[in-house]
């Protein structure tokens, strides 16, 4: 569940700059990605489950990992409490008696083009 970004024409620029400058420019490329992945995954858990509002509430980018364009971000629900994410794992993937909703997939579908493009943006804007 996911995609990729061919950074190639990228890592040669960056390799000419120095290590902090390059992952301050993959960071806010990132985030600039995230937003509208975030935006989609929020509308599409409140068309499905909408008791509290506590899933919707906390997705988030909850992790950065990795090194030079290998970084990558983790969007999950940004709480500590079992239920929200028990939650978020059932809707999406269903159990033995409810079928799954696949929201997540969804999100990532839709938002696939408009992510590649704030991408590619920032990196457009920030070194050429």
């Amino acid at each position: 569940m996911g995609f990729s970004i061919d950074f190639s024409t990228l890592s040669k620029r960056l390799s000419n700059m120095e290590k902090k400058a390059s992952k301050k420019i993959i960071d806010k490329a990132l985030e600039a990605g995230a937003e509208p992945l975030i935006d989609s995954l929020k509308k599409n858990i409140n068309d499905l489950a909408t008791d509290t509002g506590e899933l919707r509430d906390s997705i988030a980018v909850t992790k950065k990992y990795g090194i030079g364009l290998e970084r990558r971000f983790r969007v999950a629900p940004g709480t500590t409490k079992k239920e929200v994410h028990d939650r978020a794992y059932y809707t999406n993937y269903g159990t033995r008696h409810i079928a799954g909703r696949h929201w997540k997939q969804k999100s990532i579908d839709e938002t696939r083009d408009e992510i590649n493009k704030r991408i590619k943006d920032v990196v457009d804007e920030e070194i050429f």
